[in-house]
Order: structure tokens, then sequence, then C-alpha cells
């Protein structure tokens, strides 16, 4: 072993077409720069080590440039001062040589220990980023930087299940079987080596059940035995197992407190297990280690910007961003770091920098269910519904037995109103999870939408006889008993909701609602009042208070609500619809009709603006320019059936009275509880001078 160290340290690598004369000139270019004698003139990170291979297979040009003859010259005599100066004093005295020769003979032991310090530290760099790209799914970028360490070190029993855990994790379970025997040697009867032989018997049979806990108790482990076991319980954060993460914890640390000495490797493994056991602590702790052994690593910049977003505060927030970006600047295609940032800037309502580096994230890892599970709320805040889905939709291709990758393709597609996809991806959840209350409470939400209120209903009692006592659940069975016409049930169960949960504002704005629906005005004013009194300015909520004025016939503190949610939301146009009812109401109909057109450029497609607009066009006696106002409004939402009274209304004036009553009846169908529709009904009618139908 010690004469291969040497000869790393001192023989310059052969030209690779001595063993092969098929060797294009850019592969020898890249074997080259990988074998450099000097840390700083190799290849900085694994993945630009990668890169260049995987141009050459695409016959793409290299990044790395070739050594000439001065070159390689020169960098003999940086690497080895003493023995050009040796050759280059030859020339004038032989007792310096003697000298010389004394010295190098003393302190050969020293420089001996340092070169193997040295080679053990860039070997536990290369595994810690080899197993890193494993982690993150990216297998292909982790397989050479495996080989190259078995190619130098002859026997690395790390790189060599590091290979076998790349074929395990690209499902190649029989390369996987043979990659062992391969590397049999090397791994010999390890209880790593029996978890991965299993594994790939099992699933090679269509078995999918877990191999961790059939050979883990009872056996003798290493230190190594300990890190393949963390980082197999690891994998089944795809499926949301919490108690796998606090075992994955157990397994690292004792990793570290078995392996001789500190190690990157492991350290990073630790750090990795404790951030998903949600163990603030001991990842502040590994993230100080990181930073006082491998102060140059991306690792350790990358766990000391996580630990300090834990202190969630402003100083620790600036901290954490500035660390990952240390990260990024050491190593720009870390995809953990992106991911942490990313994550980092949608906590703190950044979304689109937090929407942009999780993009990032998933160009360098797209196999990474957890990114795509970040992703999708993000994406839902800013409505962009479409992509939410797309991403929910490929998480649950990448972990099927995730029940969070299906509740997150349920909400995605509760919001774009995709409520059939919405509810069959519920029931799955259901299948995999039955005791999981939240599936039943998603699917309850999608029949709520749907207008299925009575299942809605059973589906709020089945999520709350699985956890009882949780406001959402009461919350939901308010909304679908005022949607039954129950609202005295309804006040009640919103208010028990309220006492569950009193600092929930959504909670507390749906009591309001319940107010409304029985009647009681005054209270529902003083609920959203009180919601606003504790500093949530929220856009909602302000619209409700302007609702319940406006029921109270308080027009100008409704008028002013108005204002205020149409500043605090200067793209949405209900506000300036309803203000524009309330000119309306007061005859301030050059007013109200420039609302109207104000609500209309908000949104072009806003059905109940357009009908608004044929309204008072009406009373102004345009009656072409509101019939096709309230033509416009059917177009924009054939289902709103104001739209459909506001056109008979108008034909009704216009003289199309067949039509009128067409429209009218069709408005009433839509919803009957509309007075003005029926009155509107028997006016056309006595027109006709049908008075039967009258």
């Amino acid at each position: 072993m010690q004469a291969v160290f040497e000869a790393i340290h001192d023989v310059e690598p052969a030209d690779p077409r001595q063993f092969d004369a098929e060797i294009s000139r850019d592969l020898r270019v890249v074997l080259e720069v990988a074998l450099m004698k000097e840390r700083t003139k190799r290849y900085q990170t694994a993945r630009a080590f990668a890169d260049d291979l995987r141009a050459i297979l695409d016959d793409r040009p290299i990044a790395a440039r070739p050594i000439g003859v001065v070159g390689k010259l020169v960098r003999w005599c940086k690497r080895r001062p003493a023995m050009a100066a040796l050759i280059a004093t030859l020339l004038l005295t032989l007792p310096t040589i003697a000298a010389m020769t004394a010295n190098r003979l003393a302190t050969a032991d020293e420089r001996q220990r340092a070169r193997m310090i040295i080679l053990d530290e860039e070997k536990d760099e290369l595994l810690t980023g080899a197993y890193g790209y494993l982690s993150e799914g990216d297998a292909d970028l982790a397989l050479p930087i495996f080989e190259r360490l078995l190619m130098f070190e002859g026997e690395c029993p790390e790189a060599a299940a590091g290979i076998v855990m790349v074929h395990q994790k690209k499902r190649r379970w029989q390369q996987s079987l043979d990659a062992l025997d391969r590397f049999s040697s090397e791994l010999g009867d390890r209880v790593a080596a029996k978890l991965m032989t299993l594994k790939a018997h099992r699933r090679l049979a269509g078995d999918s059940s877990d191999i961790v806990p059939d050979l883990v108790t009872g056996e003798s482990l290493d230190a190594f035995d300990h890190y393949v076991v963390s980082a197999q319980l690891l994998e089944r954060c795809d499926r949301g197992d919490a108690a796998a993460f606090s075992k994955a914890k157990m397994h690292a640390a004792t990793a570290n407190l078995m392996a001789p000495k500190r190690r990157l490797l492991f350290q990073t493994l630790l750090a990795h297990a404790a951030g998903h056991a949600n163990d603030v602590e001991a990842v502040r702790a590994t993230a100080e280690a990181l930073q006082k052994c491998w102060p140059r690593t991306v690792e350790a910049w990358h766990w000391a910007g996580f630990s300090q977003t834990l202190l969630k505060d402003d100083v620790g927030l600036d901290a954490g961003i500035a660390a990952l970006k240390r990260a990024l600047e050491i190593d720009p295609n870390y995809s953990q770091s992106h991911f942490s940032l990313g994550n980092i800037y949608g906590s703190h309502q950044r979304l689109d920098e937090g929407i942009g580096e999780l993009r990032r994230a998933i160009e360098l890892s797209p196999d990474s269910t957890r990114t795509f599970l970040s992703i999708g709320p993000m994406l839902r805040a800013r409505g962009r519904y479409a992509e939410a889905i797309e991403s929910a939709q490929r998480a649950t291709v990448l972990s099927p037995k995730n029940i969070d990758t299906w509740l997150e393709l349920c909400i995605s597609c509760t919001g774009g109103q995709k409520l059939d996809e919405a509810a069959a991806a519920a029931i799955k959840g259901i299948e995999l999870a039955p005791d999981d209350d939240r599936s039943y409470h998603n699917l309850a939400v999608a029949r709520h939408r749907q207008g299925r209120y009575e299942e809605s209903l059973v589906l709020c009692r089945k999520a709350a006889d699985i956890l009882p006592d949780r406001a959402i659940e009461f919350d939901l069975k308010s909304r679908v008993l005022l949607a039954l016409g129950r609202a005295p049930e309804a006040l009640a169960a919103s208010k028990e909701a309220v006492l569950l949960d009193p600092a929930h504002a959504e909670v507390a704005y749906n009591l309001g609602g319940a107010y409304l629906a029985v009647g009681q005005i005054g209270e529902a004013i003083d609920v959203y009042r009180q919601i606003l009194a504790k500093g949530t300015d929220d856009y909602i909520v302000r619209f409700a208070l302007g609702f319940a004025l406006e029921r109270a016939q308080r027009y100008d503190e409704a008028k002013a609500e108005y204002l205020s949610v149409s500043k605090l939301r200067p793209m949405a146009p209900e506000p300036l619809v309803n203000l524009a009812g309330i000119l309306f109401f007061e005859k301030q109909l050059n007013e109200a009709l420039a609302t109207y057109r104000q609500a209309v450029e908000r949104r072009p497609d806003f059905a109940k603006a357009h009908a608004g607009m044929a309204d008072v066009l009406l009373v102004q006696r345009h009656l072409a320019a509101a019939v096709l106002a309230a033509r416009k409004a059917i177009a924009c939402d054939p289902r709103y059936a104001g739209a459909y009274g506001s056109l008979g209304a108008a034909l009704s004036n216009y003289g199309d009275l067949d039509e009128a009553a067409r429209m009218l009846r069709r408005a009433i169908a839509l919803d009957s509880s509309q007075t003005i529709f029926h009155s509107n009904l028997v006016i056309t009618l006595r027109k006709l001078g049908d008075v039967d139908a009258v």
C-alpha cells in the first residue's frame, strides 16, 4: 500500500494511449487533468469531471485544456522542487547534493504521513460528493467518481458499495447483483452487502417491502455498515416515513462515533439525517463541525447556511442565504443548496426567487420528489395551477407510494378546478393510508366544490372520527352545511372551529360568513374587525367586511373597504364590481359604469363585470349596448345566472320578448332565489299577453 501511495504522489501518470491506442485526444486530456498532482489544477468538482466525460460521449467540446511539454516540465518542477534544485546544483557541487539528500532521508517518514493524510482527505471529499449526487438522484454523475476511486485505490469498499447503490437507484437490479459479485472481496460479509443483496433479490421478485428491519437487528455493524443503513432509511423519505428519519439519524451518529477519525462523508450524512428528523441542535452541531474541519468544502457552507436559517430571525436568514450562496460559488451545480435556498425564499414570500432556485434544483436532480413537492405551493400562490399540477404529477410518478405526493396533486387540482382529478388523487391517498385524515378532508373539499354536499358532509365526519378536535374539519363542515341551507348548524360548527383554533384567520373569516347566513350582520362585522385588529390586513377579510357593511346598508363604510381591497389587490376585479354595485344603487350611473369598465380592464373575462355594465346601460337606455354587454357576460361564464337575467331584462326592453322570456327562465333555472328574475319574467309575459304563464 505504501508503494501505491508513493506512486500516486511521485510518478507521472502514463499516457493512456499506451494502454489503448484508440483513446481519443479529448479523453486523453480529460484523464490527464483528472490525474494532475496539484489540487488546484485538477477538476474542482466531481460534476465538472462528469460534464467533460459526458461531453465526450455527446461529441461536444470539453472544458479541459491539454498540457504541453513545457507545461509538464513546469508542473514537474513545482511538484518536486527539491529534485529540480538537486539537478541544478549537481552541476555546481556535490556537497550540496549530499546535504539535501540527508535532509530528504531525515524527513521521509513525516512526508509519507502527510501524503497519506492528504490522499485520505481527497478520497473522502470525492466519496462525499458522489454519495451526495446519489442521494439527490444524480446517479449518472456519481458512477464515474466511484469507478475512478476504485481505479486508483485498488480496494475501496465505500466506492464499491456506491457502484452497487447507483445500479439500485436506477432500478437495474440484476446489474447491482453482478456488481456485488464483482466486489465480493471489497464488501465481504458486511451487513451493507447483505442489505443490498436482499433488496435486489426482492425487487427482482416483485417484492417492494422494506429490507432494513430484517437484517439490522442482532448483526455486528461497522461504521460504514451504519452509514449504508442510514442512507437506506433516508430513501424512505419519499414515503414520508417520519420514524425512518429518527432511525437514520441514530445510525449516522453511530457511524461517526465508530469511525477512527472524523470523516466528511459521515458528518454530511448526519447533518442530512438530522435535518429530516427536525433535530435542530444536531444540525447546528454538525454544521459547526463541518465548518471547523472542512471549511473550504461545499458541504460545510451548505449546512452552515441551512443551520442559520433554523434560527428563524432576520439575522439568521441573511447569514443563511449568504452561506448557501457561498456554497453555490464553490459548486454552482450543488442541487441541495439550490433546494434549501428556494425553500427559504418561499417561506419568506420571495416566491419568484424561490421558484427559480427550485427549478434549478430540478434541472440538476430531476428525480428528487421533495423538490417537486416544495415547488407546488409556491406555484399555487402565484396562481400557476397548471404548473403546480404538472409538478405534483411528476412527484406521484417518482414516489407512487408516498401519500404526500397524492395530497399535493389533490390540492393543486382543486385549486385549478380539475375536481374529478382532485377526487381521484384523494381516493388514491385513502387507499395508501386509510387511517390518514388528510385524504378524507381533501376529498370532502373536492366534493364540496363539485356540489356533492351530502357526500362532502359524510367525508368531513370520517376525517373528524380519525382525528377529532381539528378546527379545519369543523370549518369545512360549516361551509358544507351553509351550502345545504342549514345555516344554524353551520354557525354552531363554525363557532366550534374558532374555539379550537382562535388564531386561525380563515376559520374566523368563515364564522363571519355563518353569521351573515343567519342574518346576524352586526356579529359578522365584529368578527371581521377583530381579525383585522390583530394585524392580519388580509384582502379577503376586508372584502367580506365590505360585503357585511353593504348588507347593513352602511354604504360609505362599505365603499371605503372596497377601495382598500382594490389597493391591496390592484389586479382583482371583485372589489371594483361590488363598489360599482353600490354606486349603481345610489344612482351614480356614470361613476358605476366607469368602475365596471375598470374591473373589465383588470379581468376581461369577468362575467359579473359585463353583466353589471349591461344593467347600467339598460337604465341609461343604451339598449343595444346593454344587449351586447350581457351576451359578453354569458360568453365569459355560461353558468352565471346574473348574465342571463341582465340579457333577459335588456331584450325585454328592446322588444325581443320571446328571447327575453327564454333568457329569464334560464336565469331562474340557475338561481331561483333571485326575485328580480321572477319579476322581470312576469313583466315580459304580460307584454306577451300570456296570462296563464303570468
